[in-house]
């Protein structure tokens, strides 16, 4: 193809001589073993030296080497004879070093304006290496991926048996407890006294009222709550200083301790997490172990026994839980909101007595 603004000659076809600027060469073989097959494409070709060579590019129809046009262009002459140097992909870029030894010793060659070395059938033998190579890198990423996965299978298999021993112990411990609260009753019933239980560890904290006409410091302590809408529930760790802040917040919230089966059923359905600041349902346990992984929580068990416990990392675990968005109550609520529980209202402390309205608003 003729570059316009260039004086680029047809290039002679194979078996033709130029008239002194082309120099047609037949490639010798690859291997000096008898028997051997040729790569694919580079028997019986015919490759076409112009000028001399110096850079190289790969083309639609082969292999080309080209070198800048200049005026100064030194001539080329190709000894054929004594040039043991197979001719093949493989050493194309090295015929610019022959043509210039072969100048140096003939004195002769010859010069061309769009000096280029080409050959047929090259592009495919490069054609089928760049599929053997892809080839290769496929086959190689596969098996990384397969062993990655074989490695995560494994991983996954070994934390799912820690994951169910942790829940077996939970459930001895949970059984433990309750035969431990029904034999201290029956004690005391036999013993013609009264049983009281121990004080709640944890209160699940409920939000009832909206955000009218609220002064500034009940204001912040819901804020602090993180019972920013009506309906809306936490779990709160009994000390003093939450104890003087429920106080504070009595007429907007109700709350009381709660059972297991409570705590168990809220997390299951209504449970979400944050992560990176966003609300993520928690559908996994690898959502839970990727955020409390550190504090040994790895699965949602460990979440709910850290919080009926309230364990060490009691912390934690309540604000990695999104506070719960719970529904009104089911058949609405029976007095009025502005009462206490204990004068016949919905708002204040409400003991075990939280269950009922838990349940009716999951």
């Amino acid at each position: 193809m003729h570059r316009r603004g260039s004086t680029h000659r047809p290039r002679a076809r194979a078996g033709e001589r130029d008239d002194g600027n082309s120099l047609l060469v037949e490639p010798r073989a690859p291997t000096s073993r008898p028997g051997e097959r040729l790569p694919l494409g580079v028997h019986r070709r015919w490759m076409l030296v112009e000028g001399w060579v110096q850079g190289g590019q790969f083309g639609k129809h082969g292999w080309s080497l080209h070198e800048h046009e200049r005026a100064d262009s030194p001539p080329l002459a190709l000894d054929t004879q004594n040039s043991s140097a197979p001719l093949v992909p493989e050493t194309l870029l090295k015929v610019s070093a022959l043509a210039r030894a072969s100048l140096a010793s003939s004195g002769t060659g010859i010069r061309g304006n769009a000096p280029r070395l080409e050959t047929d059938g090259v592009a495919d033998f490069f054609r089928v290496s760049r599929r053997v190579q892809k080839r290769k890198s496929t086959e190689k990423s596969r098996e990384e991926k397969r062993a990655a996965a074989l490695e995560a299978r494994k991983a996954t298999k070994a934390k799912r048996a820690v994951i169910f021993k942790r829940a077996e112990q939970y459930v001895n411990e949970y059984n433990k407890k309750e035969r431990e609260e029904i034999r201290l009753k029956r004690q005391a019933k036999a013993n013609g006294d009264f049983y009281v239980p121990a004080q709640p560890k944890v209160y699940f904290v409920m939000r009832i009222k909206g955000i009218n006409n609220i002064a500034p410091k009940p204001r912040k302590i819901l804020q602090l709550l993180r019972l920013l809408q009506i309906n809306n529930g936490v779990f709160v760790k009994v000390t003093k200083a939450t104890s003087e802040m429920l106080l504070r917040v009595e007429p907007y919230i109700t709350y009381g301790e709660v059972s297991l089966s409570t705590v168990r059923q809220l997390v299951y359905k209504r449970g979400y997490g944050k992560v990176n600041k966003q609300r993520v349902p928690l559908s996994s346990n690898a959502v839970i172990e990727q955020a409390l992984g550190k504090f040994g929580i790895l699965s949602i068990e460990d979440l709910i026994h850290e919080i009926v416990s309230a364990g060490p990392n009691f912390r934690a675990a309540s604000n990695f839980l999104w506070p719960f968005k719970l529904s009104n109550a089911r058949g609405g609520y029976k007095q009025r909101k502005f009462l206490t529980f204990i004068e016949g209202g919905e708002t204040g402390k409400r003991e075990f007595f939280m269950n009922d309205i838990v349940k009716a608003s999951n």
